[in-house]
């Protein structure tokens, strides 16, 4: 198993799955982070490097695709909520340890949950600057920990501009503000939480809302309350 540390990045010539088994994670693929929660998976292909940013405590488990494996997978970095059949199959997995191959029980099921993958919404992605980017290092803090007040002041601070710069800094590399940035980070990790059973009430609180005031903003970003979400969650266990 593959815990994707904050400074960890790998190649691997045959490409590899990675799937949440619990919890949740940020995986950065080139200028986009991709918000998993459980169930949810990326696929890899040959030569594509990530990092890895926790949203929360996570199980990760990861298999590899030999050469020829990844000629029949994609081309394509895809990230999925993984069917029942493959959940199932990659689970027996847990605690295995190094990244395991995929086998023929898993082959059939990722390649038809990868072929089958829509569009990543777009509340589960977030772009980011460059890595030599200044503002690297203020993003990868809030992908951390999105609920922290005053962080992006800090950032300011710590950068030696004021919050006025920061925020053009932002929008000349990002395309938006500071704030809007950091909400759009929020609202994965609370989609995160809430599907990992986290209740409507501490997720508000965790990241300084009211409850009222969540319920608006989530359903403004994903149109539905946050509570249709945990029971979407459930209804996807049963399914």
């Amino acid at each position: 198993m593959l815990i994707l540390g904050e400074q960890d990045s790998a190649i691997r010539h045959g490409g590899r799955f990675i799937y949440v088994s619990q919890g949740g994670v940020w995986v950065r693929v080139g200028r986009h982070a991709y918000c998993l929660s459980r169930q949810w998976g990326i696929w890899l292909p040959p030569g594509v490097v990530c990092l890895g940013y926790p949203v929360m405590e996570a199980e990760l488990i990861e298999v590899a695709a030999t050469d020829g494996q990844s000629a029949n997978l994609s081309s394509e970095v895809t990230v999925l909520r993984s069917s029942t059949e493959l959940c199932a199959r990659l689970t027996r997995l847990k605690g295995s340890g190094e990244a395991a191959p995929v086998d023929h029980d898993i082959a059939a099921p990722l390649a038809a949950a990868i072929a089958a993958a829509p569009e990543v919404p777009d509340a589960l992605v977030v772009r980011l600057p460059a890595y030599d980017s200044r503002l690297c290092r203020v993003c990868e803090a809030v992908l951390r920990n999105p609920n922290k007040d005053g962080q992006l002041e800090k950032a300011a601070a710590a950068l030696e501009v004021t919050v006025r710069t920061l925020a053009r800094i932002f929008r000349d590399e990002l395309g938006t503000s500071a704030a809007r940035w950091r909400r759009n980070v929020q609202i994965a990790a609370a989609f995160c939480a809430l599907d990992n059973g986290t209740s409507v009430s501490e997720v508000a609180t965790r990241l300084g809302y009211g409850a009222s005031a969540f319920s608006t903003f989530f359903r403004s970003r994903l149109g539905y309350s946050p509570r249709e979400q945990k029971l979407r969650s459930v209804e996807n266990d049963e399914g």
